[in-house]
Order: C-alpha cells, then sequence, then structure tokens
C-alpha cells in the first residue's frame, strides 16, 4: 500500500473515530498509531491555537486557494464546555477578521 492510500485510510479513521469516544480514547493512548493519524490529520488541520490557524489561512490565502475553518467540538457534552466553545470560536472569527 503507497504512502498516499495509507494517509487516506488514515484520514477515514480519523472522521470515524472523532464522533466515537471509545475509538477517541483508544488512539490517544495508542502512541504509534496516534503520531500516524495526526500525520493524516494535519492535511487538513490549520493549527491547534489561534495563531498558527490564522497563520496558516493567510499562507493558504496567499496561493489564492479558498479555504475554511472550523472549531471542532464533537466531544462537547456539557452546556459549560459548549459555551466555552463559542466563544473560542467568535474570539477566532474575530481574530479571522481582523488579519483579514
Amino acid at each position: 500500500m503507497g504512502m498516499e492510500n495509507l494517509m487516506k485510510g488514515a484520514s477515514e479513521a480519523l472522521k470515524k473515530a472523532a464522533v466515537n469516544e471509545e475509538a477517541k480514547s483508544y488512539l490517544l493512548s495508542n502512541r504509534p498509531l496516534f503520531v500516524l493519524l495526526k500525520k493524516a490529520a494535519n492535511r487538513f488541520i490549520a493549527g491547534e491555537e489561534q495563531a498558527e490557524t490564522i497563520e496558516r489561512v493567510q499562507s493558504i490565502k496567499a496561493r489564492n486557494v479558498a479555504c475554511t475553518v472550523d472549531f471542532m467540538g464533537e466531544s462537547i457534552r456539557l452546556e459549560e464546555e459548549a459555551n466555552q466553545v463559542v466563544e473560542e470560536f467568535l474570539s477566532l472569527a474575530k481574530a479571522i477578521k481582523t488579519h483579514n
């Protein structure tokens, strides 16, 4: 199996794991598997921190490529956590506007 096929398979596994708490827990505890899947996910993740995300979006935009930014929250189960995610998302939206 070529590297491209391996990356595609890893990406599909990440999508499924994102909504399955048991699978996500297993992936996070299995270091070799996590490293492989993280490499596949990095193709689609602008960053884990706001500044990193803004920088990556600016780099993509400089190549005249459109992109979208999502703040993932598939593991949120409590209202307080949801409110924190909303605040982070609003902060990110303001930062994107500030940096055009």
